[in-house]
């Protein structure tokens, strides 16, 4: 099968957020004790995971979209409650895959660039 850049990139995001749903799925089921317990990794917690994933992804999202970038850094707790956390993430999931469908394969050919802070 051939793949074009407009559907590579589409499969990429669906998947990304099949795999927030699945990671979610489990969040779900820990206790607050659990979800922010120092796990020793470099996040310190799953909490502080979660919210790095989704504040990674809206700063790339930015540069794709060639926005202003927002000053994130990049262990910010956006949500320090998972229930507020999970609408964000699947919203965001959501307006990545209709940002993608809005444009025509043509715009998948385009270059992007971005300037790195600090």
């Amino acid at each position: 099968m051939n793949y074009s850049f407009k559907t590579y990139f589409l499969m990429l995001a669906h998947y990304n957020q099949w795999a927030n749903q699945k990671l979610f799925s489990i969040l779900t089921t820990l206790t607050e004790e659990q979800l922010n317990q120092d796990c020793g990794a470099y996040f310190k917690s799953l909490m502080q995971t979660a919210n790095h994933l989704l504040v990674g992804d809206l700063l790339w999202f930015e540069r794709i979209k060639g926005a202003v970038a927002s000053n994130y850094a990049l262990d910010e707790i956006l949500y320090p409650q998972i229930m507020s956390l999970i609408p964000a993430r699947f919203e965001h999931d959501q307006r990545l895959i209709g940002f993608l469908n809005e444009y025509d394969e043509a715009a998948f050919n385009r270059l992007i660039t971005y300037i790195r802070r600090g």
